[in-house]
């Protein structure tokens, strides 16, 4: 969920748009304006096998109610302890706002293949129709000026 806000943001503060971000990966891996010492293919490895040990430990769960989420072990804040109906509202929201993530990534897709520019260029570009003024000021946050 955070993802769509992260294609934002990312795109705001470094100019970058998402489409790009893998070629300038390509010149070498950063971390907040640091560079790396891994390679990209070291890097999904290092993704692989840690995001992959993460989902072998939740299915190694056989009972299928207590692989729900929120709720057993991962329930830092105990939000989802204690009333039933609570914990069931809570994870049909977590539910509704991952859908509804997915189908902004898609939003964030379709305006790349059909402007070639990340989200705030497709904004920028979109906001040109009806208010020219803020177009400089999308632009500017973007990294396109």
């Amino acid at each position: 969920m955070l993802g769509a806000l992260g294609v934002i943001v990312a795109e705001a503060s470094t100019g970058v748009s998402w489409v790009d971000a893998g070629k300038v990966e390509l010149d070498g891996a950063q971390y907040l304006g640091f560079s790396l010492p891994f390679s990209i293919s070291q890097l999904v490895w290092i993704e692989a096998i840690l995001v992959g040990g993460a989902e072998i430990y939740r299915n190694r769960e056989l009972e299928p109610q207590a692989r729900i989420y929120p709720g057993g072990y991962f329930d830092p804040l105990g939000l989802a302890s204690g009333d039933d109906a609570r914990a069931f509202k809570l994870k049909e929201a977590e539910l509704k706002h991952g859908r509804l993530a997915m189908i902004a990534f898609l939003g964030f897709g379709v305006q790349a293949l059909a402007t070639g520019q990340g989200a705030l260029g497709s904004l920028a570009k979109f906001a040109s129709s009806f208010a020219p003024e803020l177009v400089e000021d999308i632009e500017k946050a973007a990294g396109v000026i």
